[in-house]
């Protein structure tokens, strides 16, 4: 049997690596394999309505914090702005500690399902060591751990060192017999900086299902736009991204949707005002994949400026609904894309100008993208990840040489 814990699920309410464990579990349970997720409770929208799981109990997962023009249903009355801050830092407070006892919770729970003579596989989801004394001594049970980028590694300003990825990557590598890499430039990363050895080391692609997603018109009143999704601070090189395509959005007169992540900060307001496009710029929060895959199949251009990522699942949402992609050319990129987007030096503004030009510049070159772009996604689907995953799986269970 293969147990999963419960770490992501409960960082998490959506994100790719929660949907990578949520679909791997799927195709396990539709083989009948035997597994098992034991968690209290969650706040994921990946586990919702999954055939294969029901928490062990219902224990209200604390809501976040709404912003102050959304709190008391939006409504204004004196004394808010004075009011509002007490009731943030009580409300913060009794989240961290609902927050700690869900955590120990599972925990404990995960505990007594490892005492199981049947667990024969542990796969935890994110970096936590809590299970290291009591598995530490344990040959019968296969530990596997994940590795979706050395982001950490790469950007060590961007993080702090109280960062659990970045206190604890290196220990679950050694502490693991197996490790899976979702790119090869992530294994290669692992090489690098931990000097892992290359046998160890499994490289599973990520995917997508977003094709699949019901459709959903939102009748937006933008029809010709450029597509940013995700977050925007530190390595997802926003700046230089804006600096780039500011030209195009002026010499085509076209818009910008920045899709997801958090509200627009003071220091990205500057960046666009800078470059004269506060104007022409919506920042949209999504609520479904219906409405993220509306947005990809609207846009003119979806451009993906990040200086680094472990895989890139935009790339194959974008790629997979027709959208003609844009993206760096550096870690994971080319080898997700192919030659089925055009690619650029993110250090550099005018190399982002230069491949959003080709884009609208020839008609023909961006038919050609769209076409490359629906056949190189079919490499990169959940059922391929996840039938892979399974295989991984078996051969452990089996004993085989991996």
């Amino acid at each position: 049997m293969i147990v999963f814990d419960f770490q992501i699920f409960l960082n998490q309410k959506y994100g790719g690596i929660s949907l990578l464990f949520a679909e791997v579990m799927e195709r396990l349970h539709n083989q009948k394999e035997e597994f098992e997720v034991p968690i209290i409770s969650t706040k994921n929208e990946n586990l919702k309505n999954r055939a294969y799981f029901k928490p062990y109990s219902f224990f209200s997962f604390p809501k976040d914090v709404p912003e102050i023009e959304d709190w008391f249903w939006g409504k204004s009355f004196s004394g808010k702005t004075i009011i509002y801050p007490i009731y943030k830092s009580i409300k913060l407070f009794y989240n961290k500690i609902a927050f700690r006892f869900i955590y120990g919770r599972n925990r404990t729970l995960i505990a007594r399902r490892l005492k199981n003579s049947k667990v024969q596989v542990f796969h935890p989801t994110y970096f936590d060591t809590y299970f290291f004394d009591l598995l530490k001594d344990d040959r019968r049970i296969k530990k596997v751990i994940t590795i979706y980028d050395l982001t950490h590694e790469r950007f060590p300003g961007f993080y702090k060192l109280s960062d659990v990825a970045l206190k604890n990557r290196k220990k679950l590598c050694d502490f693991s017999d197996k490790i899976i890499s979702i790119s090869e430039s992530t294994k290669k990363d692992l090489l690098e900086f931990y000097q892992i050895p290359e046998e160890k080391i499994e490289v599973i692609h990520l995917g997508s299902n977003i094709i699949k997603v019901p459709d959903k018109d939102l009748n937006f009143i933008w029809k010709d736009y450029i597509l940013f999704v995700g977050d925007r601070g530190g390595y997802k090189n926003f700046n230089n991204f804006i600096e780039g395509i500011a030209p195009i959005i002026y010499k085509y007169k076209v818009n910008l949707v920045l899709l997801g992540g958090k509200k627009l900060s003071g220091v990205e307001k500057e960046s666009l005002q800078k470059s004269n496009l506060l104007g022409k710029t919506i920042h949209i929060n999504f609520t479904s994949d219906s409405e993220l895959k509306y947005y990809y199949q609207n846009a003119f251009l979806f451009v993906f400026p990040s200086l680094y990522e472990g895989f890139g699942i935009p790339l194959v949402d974008a790629m997979s609904l027709g959208c003609p992609v844009i993206c760096s050319n550096t870690s994971s990129f080319p080898e997700v894309v192919g030659d089925a987007a055009i690619q650029f030096d993110p250090w550099f503004p005018d190399s982002i100008t230069n491949a959003a030009e080709q884009i609208f510049r020839s008609s023909a070159i961006r038919k050609k993208m769209i076409q490359k772009g629906l056949i190189r996604s079919e490499q990169f689907t959940w059922e391929r990840c996840a039938d892979k995953h399974i295989d991984f799986y078996n051969r452990i269970l089996s004993k085989e040489t991996l």
